[in-house]
């Protein structure tokens, strides 16, 4: 059940930068932010589901009619040139800090 609601969340954040990609106005710095981690959580999470599925068939996991192979081969491909989305991550952070010291963007509010 978690993997469904990590993809079911990830698919919600999925259409919301799609929405404000579509819509900068007012948002232009959070847009490349909002894109990078978006694939880099999407691909993660593809790549997991992937694998656990996979692993739930036992042997008929490795079969070719499951396409788990192919699925785990598009999670690869959406990683970026480096193979890992720590890069990505460590890119966005300080890009998120950046624009934090220039006061485009707020920290978080904690509650």
């Amino acid at each position: 059940m978690p993997l469904l609601a990590r993809t079911l969340a990830l698919s919600i954040n999925h259409n919301g930068t799609k929405e404000v990609f579509a819509n900068q106005k007012g948002r232009e710095h959070e847009v490349l932010l909002m894109c990078c981690i978006t694939k880099c959580l999407l691909s993660w999470n593809c790549e997991k589901v992937a694998s656990v599925c996979r692993e739930r068939c036992g042997g008929q996991g490795y079969l070719s009619f499951n396409r788990f192979g192919e699925y785990m081969a598009i999670a690869h491909a959406s990683m970026p040139a480096e193979g890992d989305n720590r890069v990505l991550m460590t890119k966005i952070v300080k890009d998120l800090m950046t624009n934090i010291g220039r006061k485009v963007s707020n920290l978080p509010k904690m509650n």
